[in-house]
């Protein structure tokens, strides 16, 4: 998924309970097209039932890694099948040396319910 670097994308996910999801993210420069390395700032990726205002448990945290200059988002089936039925809201957040914070996704995350349990 490729994300302008000066306007937060929209990123609607539907990952199904109990398996492992990986998001990659790859910034861009809006004029230019050339990636942006997203090293040096920290990044936080969040689930909630709503935004945080309205939702203040975080209900699980993305694992952020990075591959070349792809932000790499991983949730473990560990963490997914703990996670209930429903409608969630997520967002990646980048925050620079300097202090200033800009989420750059954000969206919904349907989770349904897995049917296969591990043996």
């Amino acid at each position: 998924m490729a994300v302008a670097a000066n306007a937060p994308g929209r990123c609607d996910l539907v990952m199904y309970q109990g398996d492992d999801h990986r998001v990659h993210v790859t910034l861009r420069n809006a004029q230019t097209g050339a990636v942006l390395s997203p090293r040096g700032a920290v990044w936080k990726a969040q689930i909630r039932r709503a935004d945080a205002d309205g939702a203040v448990t975080v209900e699980a945290e993305w694992a952020v890694s990075f591959a070349g200059d792809v932000i790499v988002l991983s949730l473990p089936a560990s963490i997914s099948s703990t996670l209930a039925y429903g409608p969630y809201m997520w967002d990646l957040q980048g925050t620079t040396p300097e202090g200033g914070a800009r989420t750059f996704l954000r969206g919904s995350l349907m989770l349904p319910r897995q049917m296969t349990l591990a043996a």
